[in-house]
């Protein structure tokens, strides 16, 4: 046994072997967003695909499991590696030549992997398509409690899912404990709801430039409140505020965008999640084009987990408060939290 040397590293072997290679030798014929059956499991039906994420990693997705794996998390499950130990294996199947300590006998696939390093060199969107069912009762307890009607949600693009498909495979099939919902961002572009899963809630085919709720919003008006997920912006909405929000909190929001709105709105809010995360990535964007940073105060994260805790009426308060008597201070804008409840 013995540690990882210095020079075997994830980013040392991608310096010399494209992802796309990795994956083409450890599942042979393997084709991007194309289903087939899964190498890791009995799979009477193509419930895999390997597709490109958002971040521009190649990533393997078993539907039948709701399971994603990194080409290294696939090695090391495929043939019970550790980590170091799945490094190791790569560097001896493509005779990469990283680390001087003695070789596996003989490569995985009994010959040495072709190295091309040809790159995915842009992100082929996925299909989501759907069926739609009908509003049901568990629907509107779910939604009502941030204050949402049914008919308001359907205005704003919200529709109830009876199945959706991923590149024409299906990957869902309704049950009331698990429900949900579309979000529809027009020509094919959409985002998958599960508020119930425990894991993958959000699905989408959506670009990181793609500003959720940007459809609805007057030409011109006073106040624009930036949040940080869809379901934020339909309470801010339903509430009588202009909102958008980007894809995640995580991305970027593009200033030639910003420019823009800001020539439409006269003061634009930054309402991101009242914890570590959402803090941080506030600061930086207010800091960088001059915004309003607001927070729900603590311990409620976010707006809608406010509402569903304090009701419609307090709500409007705590907005009134921090977007009107809340002012520019003596040194540039301030975060504030408003002891309310």
């Amino acid at each position: 046994m013995y540690g990882k040397p210095k020079e075997l590293s994830k980013e040392e072997i991608l310096k010399k072997v494209s992802l796309l290679d990795l994956w083409r030798y450890y599942i042979p014929g393997v084709e991007l967003n194309k289903s087939f059956k899964s190498p890791l499991r009995k799979d009477e039906n193509p419930s895999v695909a390997l597709f490109v994420s958002r971040s521009g990693d190649l990533l393997l997705k078993d539907f039948g499991q709701d399971i994603t794996y990194t080409i290294w998390a696939f090695v090391m499950t495929k043939y019970g590696l550790t980590y170091i130990e799945c490094l190791q294996t790569i560097d001896n199947d493509f005779n990469l030549n990283l680390t001087t300590k003695p070789k596996i006998s003989k490569p995985t696939m009994e010959i040495f992997g072709i190295i091309t390093k040809e790159e995915v060199k842009s992100k082929d969107v996925s299909k989501i398509t759907i069926k739609k069912r009908a509003w049901s009762k568990v629907d509107e307890e779910y939604w009502s409690k941030y204050g949402l009607s049914l008919d308001f949600l359907t205005d704003r693009g919200v529709h109830p899912v009876q199945n959706y498909w991923v590149n024409d495979y299906l990957v869902y099939w309704y049950s009331q404990a698990n429900p949900t919902y579309s979000y529809e961002f027009g020509g094919g572009i959409r985002k998958i709801y599960s508020p119930m899963a425990k894991k993958f809630k959000f699905l989408t085919n959506a670009q990181d430039y793609v500003l959720q709720g940007a459809k609805y919003l007057p030409e011109y008006a006073d106040i624009l409140i930036i949040t940080k997920s869809y379901k934020d912006v339909l309470v801010l909405s339903a509430l009588g505020y202009s909102s958008i929000a980007p894809q995640s909190e995580s991305c970027k929001l593009d200033p030639a965008k910003v420019e823009k709105l800001k020539q439409r709105f006269t003061r634009i809010y930054l309402l991101y999640d009242n914890d570590a995360a959402g803090i941080k990535a506030s600061n930086k964007i207010c800091e960088l084009y001059n915004l309003i940073p607001i927070f729900v105060p603590s311990p409620v994260k976010d707006i809608s987990d406010y509402i569903a805790k304090h009701g419609r009426e307090k709500t409007e308060e705590l907005l009134k408060t921090m977007l009107y008597e809340h002012r520019q201070r003596e040194e540039g804008f301030q975060s504030y939290q408003i002891k309310m409840c």
